[in-house]
């Protein structure tokens, strides 16, 4: 990970308002792997102080913390593995702190709003392309929302991939539809299905309707281009389709 991206990171990270009844901020960035042992050397953060535990500051630094400083913020640097909780001298400090990690999905995932999960870091995962254009990220990052749940995110990014500016399901297919059903001359259709694609077992993590909705643009549409003669018609029959099966919209 390069430094200006970790630099960037922690600046946003620390100059974040601070939670109820907290009066400042500590970081712990656990680096059991040690990948990054002489970059934090590097690092400057405004109004932080960074310290490095080797293993046999704990103490020092435990009394740092929670008596000598009680004011300034701190990134704390781990890069020790511990084989039992009780090890951990820090820990109860680490557990109302904050947790900082250097993977690049991990830094995508801080940036985007998206819940550090096991479930949507291996979501987003399936993005890599997507994450590989900024203009996409600005306008994912412009719809203002957190993501908790896979279903969220999947419509969101197809919100942005139809250039819309927030919506549902139903915006998604008059969107598509509106630029017609040649996929050829779609640019929305063909920006879904370069993403969509490409990503192996996702059906298996959305709503049935979801996966309904993806085959749906990416698939059918083009075979039955002479039955859907105008996208108005279209879209108007679709919609009433959905909202009389109460589609779920999860921002709803």
């Amino acid at each position: 990970m390069a430094l200006e991206l970790i630099q960037s990171s922690l600046d946003k990270r620390f100059s974040e308002p601070l939670n109820d009844f907290y009066d400042r901020r500590i970081i712990f960035w656990n680096d059991e792997e040690k990948e990054f042992t002489e970059l934090i050397d590097e690092l400057q953060i405004k109004d932080v102080k960074i310290i490095k535990l080797t293993g046999t500051n704990n103490f020092v630094v435990k009394k740092l913390l929670t008596v000598d400083d009680l004011e300034n913020n701190y990134l704390v640097y781990n890069p020790i593995s511990y084989e039992k909780y009780e090890d951990n001298w820090l820990l109860d400090i680490e557990l109302y702190s904050e947790v900082f990690r250097a993977d690049y999905f991990s830094i995508k995932m801080d940036e985007l709003n998206i819940q550090d999960t096991p479930e949507m870091r291996k979501t987003i995962k399936l993005y890599g392309k997507f994450l590989k254009n900024e203009k996409w990220k600005i306008a994912l990052n412009k719809l203002g929302r957190e993501y908790t749940t896979p279903l969220q995110l999947h419509i969101d990014i197809m919100i942005v991939l139809c250039e819309l500016k927030g919506g549902g399901i139903q915006d998604i297919i008059i969107a598509v539809l509106s630029q017609g059903i040649e996929k050829e001359s779609n640019k929305h259709l063909m920006q879904m299905q370069e993403i969509f694609s490409l990503l192996i077992g996702i059906f298996s993590q959305m709503k049935l309707h979801l996966a309904v909705l993806m085959i749906l643009l990416l698939f059918l549409l083009p075979l039955y281009q002479n039955w859907l003669i105008q996208p108005f018609q279209t879209s108007f029959l679709l919609s009433h389709l959905l909202m009389k099966k109460r589609v779920f919209n999860p921002f709803l």
